[in-house]
Formats: structure tokens, C-alpha cells, sequence
């Protein structure tokens, strides 16, 4: 019974830990100025970084945290498609 016990535990600090890490914003570039930030913080976050709601590079931005993996010319392509 211990050691059912300790597994579920064990599992469920992994899935805890898994999830936290989930969760926030992580890319390849270093200077990324959202890095940490989770998906309810995008809108507000970009909007303070780049000014205007809506505009190029605030769409490139919010591309950017979608897809982190993504280029930047092939952000653009993405959005000027």
C-alpha cells in the first residue's frame, strides 16, 4: 500500500512539473523579449512591446509565440499569405 502510495505521488508531481513547463512561452531566440509568459499574458504582453493592437508586427509577434519554432521570413509568409 506504501508503494502504491509513492508511485501516485511520484506521478503526480511529474505531471505538475510537466505542465508548469507547458505552459510558458520558450523559443530558440535568447534576446525573445515574452519568454516565460503563458498564453493569457500574449494579448497584453504584445500589445505593451509593440504599440498598436493589430498592426504588422504585433501579428508577427503573436505568430511568433504560436508558432516559436518558426523563422521569421516564414512568420511573414504566414501572415501575408
Amino acid at each position: 500500500m506504501k508503494q502504491i502510495l509513492q508511485i501516485v505521488l511520484v506521478t503526480i508531481i511529474c505531471l505538475i512539473i510537466f505542465n508548469r513547463k507547458q505552459n510558458y512561452h520558450s523559443c530558440k531566440w535568447d534576446m525573445c523579449p515574452y519568454k516565460g509568459i503563458t498564453s493569457n499574458e500574449w494579448h497584453s504582453k504584445v500589445s505593451k512591446y509593440t504599440g498598436e493592437k493589430y498592426s504588422d508586427s504585433w501579428c508577427i509577434d503573436m505568430l511568433h509565440l504560436e508558432y516559436p519554432d518558426k523563422e521569421y521570413d516564414e512568420l511573414e509568409d504566414i501572415l501575408f499569405r
